[in-house]
C-alpha cells in the first residue's frame, strides 16, 4: 500500500476519514464520500475549593 503525504492533500481530503484522498492541485468543491475525522476534545477539568476546616 503506498503511503500519501499529508502535507500534499486537498484541505476536504484531509480532513476525511476515507482512503480516496486527492493532491492539491485538485480543485475539489464538495466531496458525496466524505465522513469527517473523529477529533479528541479536550475538556478542562474544574476543580473546586473547598473551605479548610477550622480544627480547634
Amino acid at each position: 500500500m503506498k503511503t500519501i503525504d499529508t502535507t500534499k492533500l486537498n484541505t476536504i481530503c484531509a480532513r476525511c476519514a476515507n482512503h480516496c484522498k486527492q493532491a492539491i492541485n485538485v480543485k475539489l468543491i464538495a466531496c458525496p464520500r466524505f465522513e469527517a475525522k473523529p477529533i479528541q476534545m479536550e475538556i478542562p477539568l474544574a476543580v473546586r475549593r473547598t473551605r479548610k476546616s477550622i480544627s480547634k
